[in-house]
């Protein structure tokens, strides 16, 4: 998957990759969609069949290895770039201090029992990385290239911080369901046979 995406970007060094227009933060909701960086991956996402079977395959064994059923699972993952001195989500109004993008999926009716996933295309770690958690009690999501996690972002909060690692976090981010929960959307969710 990371050959494909280092094509897709045009560079060998994905934690390395820097957009301009990512260099200053976003409206959370509004604008931080519209990145350079997530219109070349729709692009080549939706125009490469080689990446949409590697990430389907990806999937795949994340449901024979957790799930063991038929799911549900988003059609085009959402890619996230954390680039220094920036972050990978948009600031809201209600952020609380240091705390940019701070939300739960579910204040967007995600339903009660889709799971979040996240694939490290690059090491996440420190402030590159996805915080969650409440005020008390904060813990950051540190994976190496090429490991997976899952969370209930549903009812979690979780939240960027500005990256001041030097190094950019590009990952993989995508829900998966079992058939029992109903889908927020019928297109942007593909059923998988186990």
């Amino acid at each position: 998957m990371n050959e494909l995406l280092c094509k897709c970007y045009d560079t060998d060094k994905l934690d390395e990759l820097e957009f301009e227009d990512s260099k200053s933060i976003k409206q959370f909701g509004v604008d931080d969609r519209q990145m350079e960086y997530v219109k070349l991956f729709h692009k080549f996402f939706d125009s490469n069949d080689e990446l949409q079977n590697a990430y389907e395959s990806m999937v795949m064994d994340i449901v024979k290895e957790h799930y063991k059923c038929d799911v549900y699972f988003q059609i085009t993952p959402n890619i996230r770039l954390h680039q220094p001195e920036s972050t990978s989500l948009g600031r809201r109004d209600i952020d609380p201090e240091g705390m940019i993008g701070y939300h739960s999926d579910n204040e967007f009716n995600h339903p009660k029992g889709e799971d979040n996933w996240i694939y490290a295309i690059t090491d996440m770690f420190d402030s590159n990385s996805l915080y969650y958690g409440d005020y008390d009690d904060v813990h950051n999501v540190n994976l190496k290239q090429g490991e997976f996690a899952s969370f209930d972002f549903n009812v979690i909060k979780h939240w960027n911080k500005i990256n001041k690692t030097g190094k950019t976090r590009l990952s993989l981010d995508f829900r998966i369901m079992r058939t029992d929960v109903s889908p927020l959307k019928n297109n942007y969710y593909k059923y998988l046979v186990y």
